[in-house]
């Protein structure tokens, strides 16, 4: 990967006075090495699935950011003033870059509900090399998580899933000064589609949700539901009309957390919340003539 224009220019970016940006004409390009592993084995008598996922990712010359925390008021080139707290960064090939993470799922069949069950564990671990105040600092990230599903496999008509995944995540640094931090997100979803007669179908999900261990303000435990209905009309069944109610009880919201070799940032987003939407679809089969072959009318079943 070579470096960009923006990383390659010495110019000073100002356009956020608390965080300046500059570049670095030295860079060299970054190099990335890739193993992928992968396992998979079914049971068709058993109707038992296996599969695993191991890769990893090495980065020589790694782009990572050299960051400057001024301690005072200190006049930079071309005039331009950092103020105290101030962060000056430029990007600077390091040594040390290697994430890696893994992933396995079990599935059985509960042949009394008709229905099929999955276990999930994941984890992964990430080594980031930075520089603050002309001293290294690593970032390491581990996450692991554990999770099920439940889906049914009753008939083309009636259609569930349930299934909760949870992650643990913790971040240790090697520079003095910085905070380990850890925190817990866990989500859960619950969905129900049911085909009622030939053209009638209802839908609705629910998902929960719930983070602790973030900043104070960004912790969140919320439920987003949505429910839809609709009907397939016209020649084949090629009209679609469907009404949805999105976020029905009006809490959506958006979190994350970005993890660096200088800082630990959570992002709280705005995002769409409650709405009422009618969607219409026509379905093109063919353009033209097409042979001719017997018609039937097909299941209305979930995509």
């Amino acid at each position: 990967n070579e470096p960009s224009i923006t990383q390659l220019q010495n110019v000073i970016d100002n356009s956020d006075p608390l965080r300046l940006e500059t570049g670095n004409p030295n860079l060299e390009q970054q190099v990335q090495h890739r193993l992928s592993l992968r396992y998979n084995k079914t049971n068709s008598e058993k109707s038992r699935i296996f599969y695993a996922m191991l890769s990893a990712d090495f980065r020589e010359n790694y782009i990572a950011n050299n960051t400057f925390i001024a301690r005072q008021d200190t006049l930079l080139a071309d005039g331009i003033l950092l103020g105290r707290n101030g962060q000056l960064i430029s990007p600077v090939n390091m040594k040390g870059y290697f994430r890696t993470n893994g992933f396995i799922t079990y599935g059985i069949p509960l042949k009394a509900m008709k229905s099929n069950l999955n276990f999930n564990i994941s984890a992964s671990y990430t080594k980031q090399p930075g520089i603050i105040n002309d001293v290294e600092n690593i970032s390491n990230t581990t996450t692991g998580g554990v999770g099920i599903t439940l889906s049914s496999n009753i008939s083309e008509k009636v259609d569930f899933t349930l299934t909760s995944m949870t992650n643990l995540n913790n971040s240790v640094s090697t520079a003095q000064g910085f905070a380990n931090t850890q925190y817990i997100n866990q989500s859960s979803t619950a969905g129900l589609n049911l085909i009622l007669g030939e053209d009638w179908v209802f839908n609705t999900q629910a998902v929960h949700n719930y983070y602790t261990g973030l900043s104070d303000g960004f912790n969140q435990n919320y439920l987003l539901w949505n429910v839809s209905i609709g009907r397939k009309f016209l020649k084949d069944n090629r009209g679609d009309l469907r009404f949805k109610v999105y976020d029905i009880l009006n809490q959506n919201t958006s979190i994350s957390r970005d993890v660096t070799a200088a800082y630990i940032e959570d992002v709280q987003t705005v995002v769409l919340q409650r709405y009422v939407m009618a969607i219409f679809t026509y379905d093109i089969r063919h353009f033209g003539e097409a042979p001719k072959r017997e018609q039937r009318k097909e299941p209305w079943g979930r995509h």
